[in-house]
């Protein structure tokens, strides 16, 4: 597995891979046994404004990469929601 965190004055990125069995896209598109996977994962990342994507490859493993704004605004709306 492998992490990367960036962040910027105007953008934070983070990265995550692995070089597992990959076809992540076809396992936990959908909601089962009370998950929502991938589909909760794209709801919170727009929910802060930021952008969500992921590539999976039988065989070659998967990387998702979120991208979020590091502007202060976000930032506080992150923190009121936390706080809730």
């Amino acid at each position: 597995m492998w992490v990367q965190l960036e962040y910027g004055p105007e953008t934070v990125a983070l990265e995550v891979r692995d070089d597992g069995r990959g076809g992540a896209l076809e396992r936990t598109t959908g909601a089962s046994h009370g998950q929502f996977g991938l589909t909760g994962m794209h709801e919170r990342a727009a929910a802060v404004g930021g952008t969500l994507e992921v590539a999976s490859v039988r065989g070659e493993g998967t990387t998702i990469r979120l991208r979020v704004s590091a502007q202060s605004e976000a930032r506080g709306q992150t923190e009121e929601r936390a706080e809730e």
